[in-house]
């Protein structure tokens, strides 16, 4: 299964790179990340050397990044949607970070579900150290999105 992650940045500049190198070091590697960059941003996100830097740094990866000025996480995850190609969708908080076999993980229990189940909410862990359970990552099948 083909996966695209959308990673959701807004004020989270000082996170994204060890959300990226959470993504990147997975044991299934997604086969693209969009990163959906908010210019309406109050950090040094907004500034295009930051992200510049990052995709100097990635350049290995199928990285694409999407400036936006939505201010609405909703409105930018669905802008990354239309542009992913997976066949599951992961959306990410540029302010989390993945355990390695989140992404395999979450295949083997997507393809083991019936085909009517749209997706999973695995538990997380924050930048901060907080355990959380949610919205904040969300896998699904892109059908059933």
């Amino acid at each position: 299964m083909h996966v695209s992650v959308i990673v959701t940045n807004h004020n989270y500049s000082r996170y994204l790179s060890q959300c990226l190198d959470s993504i990147l070091e997975q044991t299934l590697r997604p086969m693209e990340i969009i990163i959906v960059n908010d210019n309406c941003s109050s950090d040094e996100t907004r500034e295009s050397h930051t992200i510049c830097e990052l995709l100097n740094r990635y350049r290995q990866a199928h990285i694409v990044v999407l400036d936006t000025s939505f201010g609405n996480v909703q409105m930018a995850r669905d802008y990354g949607l239309n542009r992913a190609s997976g066949e599951a969708i992961l959306f990410v908080d540029a302010d989390n970070w993945l355990d390695r076999r989140f992404i395999g993980s979450s295949v083997t229990m997507l393809e083991s579900l019936p085909p009517k189940c749209a997706g999973v909410y695995p538990a997380i862990h924050r930048t901060d150290g907080q355990v959380i359970r949610g919205d904040t990552v969300q896998f699904w099948r892109r059908n059933m999105i």
